[in-house]
């Protein structure tokens, strides 16, 4: 059975959208929002190829566009390891380093 695993950053980073999303568009949007990317996440656990590698960004990182936020992660043997999601307009290198 394919599975992801948060980071605890990319834990903070959901709770972080559905705070914004809660208080710019209401709790039920904030809903929607994280359940669509819950969604995404099973997606790209059993298809990781769906990303694009970014290797270039950081070694071994593949990236997903989910909507205006991407999605960071790690493929390993039997999961994903979802390293940020990270707001388009933010700056990825600053959020991505360890």
């Amino acid at each position: 059975m394919a599975k992801y695993i948060l980071s605890n950053k990319a834990q903070y980073d959901l709770e972080r959208i559905f705070q914004y999303t809660e208080i710019e568009f209401g709790v039920s949007q904030a809903e929607n929002y994280l359940i669509g990317i819950h969604e995404t996440l099973m997606d790209l656990s059993t298809e990781p190829s769906l990303a694009q590698d970014v290797s270039d960004i950081k070694p071994g990182y593949s990236r997903y566009i989910f909507r205006k936020h991407y999605i960071f992660f790690k493929k390993r043997a039997n999961d994903i390891f979802i390293v940020r999601i990270l707001h388009q307009q933010m700056k990825v290198q600053l959020h991505l380093t360890s």
